[in-house]
């Protein structure tokens, strides 16, 4: 199973402070917001003290989240297993192919 990384974001009062990727793409988002940001792909990975670039899945185009990253953690695999259920989750709430995700 491929890893999957917690990256907490600085709260800046923003509906989301995490992002759960796999494979550089955004799985799970919480606590709110996923349906905007499942998908979205990574340019590189995080680092703790940056801002990330990112290409959101609606737009396609590459750009800076405005938070910075707080830390990165990867996820033991069963925490990780939970996770990629949730991804699935998500590609069948937006209709989206689950291998798009990465799952």
């Amino acid at each position: 199973m491929a890893h999957v990384q917690k990256i907490t974001f600085v709260d800046n009062g923003q509906d989301f402070t995490e992002f759960f990727v796999r494979e550089g793409i955004v799985i799970d988002c919480q606590p709110f917001q996923g349906a905007v940001w499942v998908g979205t792909k990574l340019v590189e990975p995080a680092t703790t003290g940056q801002l990330i670039r990112i290409v959101p899945r609606e737009s396609g185009q590459a750009t800076f989240l405005q938070h910075k990253v707080e830390a990165v953690k990867t996820l033991e695999p069963q925490e990780a297993a939970e996770v990629v259920q949730y991804g699935h989750d998500w590609a069948k709430k937006l209709q989206i192919d689950p291998a798009s995700l990465s799952l």
